[in-house]
């Protein structure tokens, strides 16, 4: 399958006028270490650009503007263990949300938080919930 969006020069362009220059990755190593996860060798396509988003704006405006050129989006995942499944088998954007990180609204009483996609549950439940005075057993939570 071939994209039929824009490619190289003009995708980097109107991803940089989207969102800014700084949060558009074009560089080979950054293309290599997005094409796959820590099973590197299963690695089956490699994407054209990258995006950091680090705003809900930033994913609306890359998805929006890829669905209009008929570009496939990837979501980024954790390159540190093996995940298989989302690698961009077709080139397009992979995007990477891990920026997206702020916990948004944390409620002692229910035991509730409310959390961007780019927060570490681990990171939430030791770092972040402290500060409340909610205890935790050790165990990671699996959706926040």
């Amino acid at each position: 399958m071939k994209t039929k969006g824009p490619h190289s020069d003009a995708l980097r362009k109107d991803l940089s006028r989207l969102i800014g220059g700084e949060k558009v990755k074009t560089e080979p190593e950054d293309l290599l270490a997005y094409s796959s996860d820590a099973t590197r060798y299963h690695a089956q396509g490699k994407p054209e650009e990258v995006v950091l988003a680090a705003s809900v704006d930033n994913v609306s405006k890359v998805v929006k503007y890829a669905s209009d050129s008929e570009i496939p989006v990837t979501g980024a995942r954790s390159r540190k263990r093996p995940v298989r499944g989302r690698d961009p088998m077709h080139g397009g954007i992979v995007l990477d949300t891990k920026r997206m990180n702020n916990i948004l609204e944390t409620n002692k009483g229910n035991m509730i938080a409310r959390a961007e996609c780019g927060v570490v549950p681990s990171s939430f439940l030791y770092d972040k919930m402290t500060h409340i005075g909610t205890q935790t057993d050790g165990h990671e939570a699996k959706t926040l």
